[in-house]
């Protein structure tokens, strides 16, 4: 699957030319980057600046923009069932992976699709529906935020969608 194809993204470069013309926003705002290798299963490296970025590394690796952990409102995991969401949740303000093992919920389908509905902005909302439409009986990975973030300004970023 293509980076983005999820809908709204962190921003990412997978070019050193159009990633040198970001960079001198991304270090008056000291944005931590990720580098992550194009090989699946590959190296990365988190709260990387951009002035250690160069074009020998992205031969390798693409630079994806980190979401600030602090502007965080709602992580999810969402399955649509019969009558709502499936809805494993958490308020945590750091990583997913974190807050899934300090803070873990969940919710009835029903409460499960009105906490969703609440948190999401209109576009992200209707975004989560084109992804379980897609992918019938998949989960749906997403943080949402305070604020706009990530290539479209939506204020929810979709990871992934996965089969269990």
């Amino acid at each position: 699957m293509r980076i983005g194809a999820l809908g709204n993204s962190m921003r990412t470069w997978t070019d050193y030319n159009r990633f040198s013309l970001a960079k001198w926003y991304l270090t008056g705002r000291n944005t931590p980057l990720a580098l992550r290798a194009y090989q699946w299963g590959g190296t990365f490296e988190l709260n990387v600046r951009p002035h250690h970025i160069y074009i020998k590394t992205m031969k390798t690796h693409y630079v994806q923009e980190m979401c600030d952990h602090d502007r965080i409102t709602f992580h999810g995991e969402v399955q649509h069932v019969a009558g709502g969401l499936l809805l494993t949740w958490s308020k945590a303000k750091c990583s997913q992976r974190q807050a899934f093992k300090e803070d873990l919920r969940s919710a009835s389908p029903e409460i499960g699709y009105w906490l969703v509905k609440h948190y999401m902005d209109n576009a992200s909302w209707e975004n989560l529906w084109i992804l379980l439409d897609t992918w019938p009986d998949h989960v749906v990975e997403f943080s949402c935020f305070d604020k706009p973030v990530g290539e479209l300004g939506w204020n929810t970023v979709f990871w992934e969608v996965r089969d269990y």
